[in-house]
């Protein structure tokens, strides 16, 4: 059927080339197969079968070509472990070679390390020997300096135990000195008494009776005369003798510490007073005008008759029984002191700054007042507020030597391994100056029984007092109340402290304000012995050591002392 569709031209074409015509397509009209069919079916079995061949022949390229590279590789492999065995025999004998030379170097570097051992053992025991030679040295000199600084303590002992007996022998000879002279002027005294009561007996006789009534009647007068002036002397007595008001927070404003300072103001100055005002206290001793008459009129009989007059009146014992608070009511003028010469130099001679700073006197307030109610066996009773102001100012001072240096020819310090206070303290009759050697040294009893020593006090030099270089001066302006003030240094001092008044100030505790005393230190140095900054540190480890002052603070400075 297949040939049937076939054209003759195209059936004989497949004859000769061997194309079965059932595997042609057919492309001519009607499903016809043209020659150019199979002509086309003829190159496509050509074609296969060239590819078959082809293929066959790649395939066998590639089998040889697999078993070149097979075999380059396997060269390849036995060039590189060639390779790598000589590589591994060159790494050996490295690293052979390394160990060598790092045992050589550790040989090289622990016989280093010998030697710089034996030097520095050597170096060692040459310093010990030089330390130890040092050290002998140095005993040998602080011997020495010992040996002298006895030496010098010596001659300064007997320095001023020569002066103390020299003292001691001036005091004595002035002694006998003011006795002999008491003794010339009671012996004067006695014989001027004397003649003035033969003076007076002698009046007394020249007297005539007549002058009895005249005086009996002025007696009368006098006598109603001193009872007006009696009855007016005890109201002015019962008047003096009612309380003081002192200024309350209730009146005028001023905190309830202020009546508290002026009630120990005056008691300060009645202890320190006790004479004087034990003779202000003393009640007047004016006889009667009447008893003087009664006694004058019968004197004057006795002498009419010629009898023993009675024991003339001593005038001068009625003028001794005057009360001491009429001379306190008018004091004695003095003349105008001259300024020491230190203290007019001191502000154009020195650099001087001053540091102004208070503290919380809380501490110091509550401390005073349980002195005073304290047992007698403390021996603190006596203490008073400017006592423990002293006390801590002294054991502030030694833990800062620059504080209280001497500067005596101006251009190199001194600097004293204790504190000599020279103490300045205004009264209401001036300014009056003690010294307190050794006052860091001293427990708080011992420095206000020497405060309370009025002999203590005098009107020498700020600088000195009772043979006692003073290297540092405290200015107490408490009783004026001032705020601050400006204290000037006296040369060859550095430094001086001025304490001023107790104030009132404010804080807030908690949800409320509440007041609490305040007191103002006033601070002057030298500012070649000390400069603004060490000013400002001593003037803040001051104010706190005041106010933390307690039991406990001033039993650690008194076991301590200082």
């Amino acid at each position: 059927m297949t040939e049937d569709r076939a054209t003759p031209r195209a059936r004989a074409l497949a004859a000769a080339q061997g194309i079965d015509l059932s595997r042609v397509k057919p492309t001519g009209p009607g499903g016809r197969i043209l020659e150019r069919d199979v002509l086309d079916a003829a190159e496509a079995a050509f074609a296969s079968a060239n590819l078959q061949k082809l293929a066959e022949a790649a395939r066998k390229a590639e089998e040889a070509a697999a078993k070149r590279a097979a075999e380059v590789k396997r060269a390849e492999e036995a060039r590189k472990a060639e390779e790598a065995r000589k590589a591994e025999e060159a790494r050996k004998a490295e690293e052979a070679r390394k160990a060598e030379e790092a045992r050589k170097a550790e040989e090289a570097r622990k016989a280093e390390e010998a030697r710089k051992a034996e030097e520095a053992r050597k170096a060692e025991e040459a310093r010990k020997a030089e330390e130890a030679r040092k050290a002998e040295e140095a005993r040998k000199a602080e011997e020495a300096r010992k040996a002298e600084e006895a030496r010098k303590a010596e001659e300064a002992r007997k320095a001023e135990e020569a002066k103390k007996a020299e003292e001691a022998r001036k005091a004595e000879e002035a002694k006998k000195a003011e006795e002999a002279k008491k003794a010339e002027e009671a012996r004067k005294a006695e014989e001027a008494k004397k003649a003035a009561e033969a003076k007076r007996q002698a009046d007394a006789k020249r007297a005539e009776a007549a002058r009895l009534e005249a005086e009996a009647k002025k007696a009368e007068e006098a006598k109603k005369a001193e009872e007006a002036k009696r009855e007016a002397q005890a109201a002015k007595q019962a008047q003096a003798a009612k309380p003081v008001d002192l200024p309350t927070a209730h009146d005028d404003g001023a905190p309830p510490f202020v009546e508290r300072r002026v009630r120990q103001i005056k008691v300060e100055h009645d202890r320190r007073k006790p004479k004087a005002a034990a003779a202000a206290k003393a009640p007047a001793a004016k006889p009667a005008m009447a008893e003087k008459l009664a006694t004058a009129a019968e004197k004057l009989a006795a002498a009419v008759k010629g009898g023993p007059a009675p024991e003339a009146e001593k005038p001068e014992a009625a003028r001794e029984a005057k009360p001491a608070a009429a001379k306190a009511e008018k004091p004695e003028a003095k003349p105008v002191k001259a300024a020491p010469a230190r203290a007019i130099l001191s502000v154009p001679t020195i650099a001087q700054t001053t540091v102004h700073q208070t503290f919380d006197a809380t501490n110091v307030v509550s401390m005073h007042e349980s002195f005073l109610t304290s047992e007698a066996d403390l021996g603190l009773k006596d203490v008073s507020l400017g006592d423990i102001l002293l006390f801590v100012i002294a054991r502030t001072l030694i833990r800062h030597p620059e504080a209280f240096a001497m500067l005596k020819d101006g251009k190199s310090l001194t600097h004293a391994d204790t504190v000599n206070l020279s103490v300045a303290k205004a009264t209401p009759h001036g300014m009056v100056h003690l010294a307190v050697p050794k006052a860091e040294k001293k427990t708080l009893a011992e420095i206000a029984a020497i405060v309370l020593d009025s002999e203590a006090f005098g009107e020498s030099d700020i600088a000195g007092g009772k043979g006692v270089e003073t290297n540092f001066t405290v200015l107490d302006m408490r009783a004026t109340g001032v705020h601050f003030f400006t204290p000037n240094v006296t040369p060859p001092q550095t430094g001086k402290i001025g304490i001023c008044g107790q104030h009132s100030a404010v804080r807030q505790s908690g949800q409320r304000m509440e007041a609490y005393p305040t007191m103002g230190l006033s601070y002057s140095c030298d500012r070649r012995a000390m400069d603004e900054v060490a000013a400002m540190l001593f003037m803040q480890d001051l104010c706190d050591r005041m106010a933390a002052f307690s039991w406990e603070a001033l039993y650690k400075d008194t076991v301590k002392r200082g």
